[in-house]
């Protein structure tokens, strides 16, 4: 293809159908990567050109190397989520030269910069006032904040 491609990498979710519509309504189609969910949202949107529903963050991130990597031009993804924006972080290296997506310029930089707790600990290098980190579990579940 010779031209950019626009790829939402999403779950059904409000977030990312609010991604399609400001592309949409800006004359762009995006193509939808959708992690399958309870309620259709996401993949409803007129806006999407062409819709691949996956079950998991690993099989979309394989569709997304496999169909979309030999574009002449480098493709734009958009990712809604922490979990699918630190698994492409995760994975800079490979995708780079092919996509552009959220980074900070380097592999896993993103993520160090998504933990609250390394947020809190860079701002109060720079004497920036912040709340506590709190630890904890909530339902046998572990936080941190």
């Amino acid at each position: 293809m010779d031209s950019n491609l626009h790829i939402v990498f999403c779950a059904e979710h409000h977030n990312p159908l609010g991604i399609v519509r400001s592309l949409g309504e800006n004359g762009i189609r995006p193509i939808g990567i959708i992690i399958k969910g309870n309620k259709k949202i996401t993949s409803k949107s007129r806006y999407l050109s062409k819709v691949y529903y996956v079950n998991d963050i690993e099989e979309g991130y394989r569709l997304l190397i496999n169909e979309f990597r030999n574009n002449k031009l480098k493709s734009f993804v958009y990712t809604a989520d922490d979990a699918t924006t630190g698994y492409l972080d995760n994975h800079y290296d490979e995708l780079k030269d092919y996509f552009y997506f959220y980074n900070a310029g380097e592999q896993g930089r993103l993520n160090y910069y998504m933990d609250k707790i390394n947020i809190c600990n860079e701002a109060k290098k720079l004497r920036i006032r912040k709340c506590k980190n709190v630890e904890g579990k909530k339902r046998g579940n572990p936080f941190r904040y």
